[in-house]
């Protein structure tokens, strides 16, 4: 009887591990569960920032190009523009060669913005300063009389103007806008 009580105990002693170790077990289990399910997250958190940060700063890029784009592309339709005022107030001044020195100054401020724009500007930016530059210097090959090369040069100004003026809306604006004008 003694050897059937203490098998019986052992059998209990048994049942009971055995129960408290599958109610362990399946607790660890989803503890561990849990514990690689917020891994995960972390995981997926940190890669998340890691993306929006650099989303951030290729916006941060990519705006600064465009602001740089800007300014380049508002300086060199101001200086086409002063360049030609002063043409336009050269023959009716009394003082023609302070429009001259005018004249002089705007187009080498269009020579060094276009050598900085080089790696920015649209190519059809580029290629209207380009003709611009060519077309001023052959003026004076082409043409004999004195009106017939301020004519041509009012032309240049106002054909490189509109060509600036183009590559500006396509390059900042994606396109023709109704606040945007090709000749003041």
């Amino acid at each position: 009887m003694i050897v059937i009580m203490l098998n019986l105990l052992a059998l209990l002693v048994v049942a009971i591990i055995a129960g408290v170790g599958a109610y362990f077990g399946s607790y660890l289990r989803e503890k561990a569960k849990n514990l690689a399910s917020h891994e995960d997250i972390d995981r997926l958190v940190r890669a998340t920032e890691e993306i929006k940060a650099e989303v951030s700063a290729n916006l941060w890029l990519r705006q600064r190009r465009w602001e740089f784009e800007r300014e380049l592309y508002s300086r060199l339709l101001e200086h086409l523009n002063e360049l030609r005022a002063a043409l336009r107030a050269y023959p009716s001044h009394e003082d023609p060669k302070h429009y001259l020195e005018l004249a002089s100054q705007s187009i080498d401020a269009v020579r060094r913005d276009r050598a900085i724009g080089g790696a920015l500007l649209r190519p059809e930016a580029l290629e209207a300063l380009t003709r611009f530059g060519t077309d001023w210097h052959a003026i004076q090959e082409r043409y004999t009389n004195d009106e017939e090369r301020y004519a041509a040069r009012i032309e240049i100004v106002d054909t490189a103007y509109t060509a600036l003026m183009s590559a500006a809306r396509a390059d900042l604006v994606g396109g023709t806008s109704k606040g945007l004008t090709s000749a003041p």
